[in-house]
């Protein structure tokens, strides 16, 4: 049965059902109504995955953290080291937005779209857009 569903959605191999382990490669081929959704869903999982990565890391939470931003106790040569990987991330997170938001809008009404949107997206996305303004901003204070 997952065959023929995979198939008649237009994948190449039959469609992943698991969330996890992230990240996960997108599908190539797939061609159904709402597939942009699938696709940023599929993204936004992944970039969850990436954010979190970042906030564990070992220099983030050695030299990046609350505590040594509020006290301008970082040190440039760490935030450096992270800053390429936030900006990554924080890049793909406003790619996702701006496609989700379209796709979403293409199926559902404006008010679903802005919970969803709160929901699901907008609460990471504004974390790594703080995380990417901080570690520049500390970077200009070194």
């Amino acid at each position: 049965m997952l065959e023929v569903i995979s198939k008649r959605l237009g994948f190449d191999h039959n469609i992943d059902l698991h969330a996890y382990p992230r990240p996960k490669p997108l599908p190539t081929s797939f061609n159904f109504p709402g597939q942009d959704v699938y696709k940023g869903v599929l993204l936004l999982g992944n970039h969850q995955v990436e954010l979190q990565n970042i906030l564990n890391n070992d220099v983030y939470k050695g030299w990046f953290n609350d505590w040594h931003i509020k006290r301008n106790y970082s040190n440039a040569f760490r935030i450096n080291q992270l800053l390429d990987s936030i900006t990554r991330v924080y890049e793909s997170f406003e790619t996702v937005k701006t496609l989700m938001q379209r796709a979403l809008l293409e199926i559902y009404d404006g008010a679903t779209v802005e919970e969803w949107m709160e929901t699901h997206l907008l609460p990471d996305y504004r974390k790594v857009k703080q995380l990417h303004e901080t570690a520049q901003a500390q970077l200009v204070k070194k």
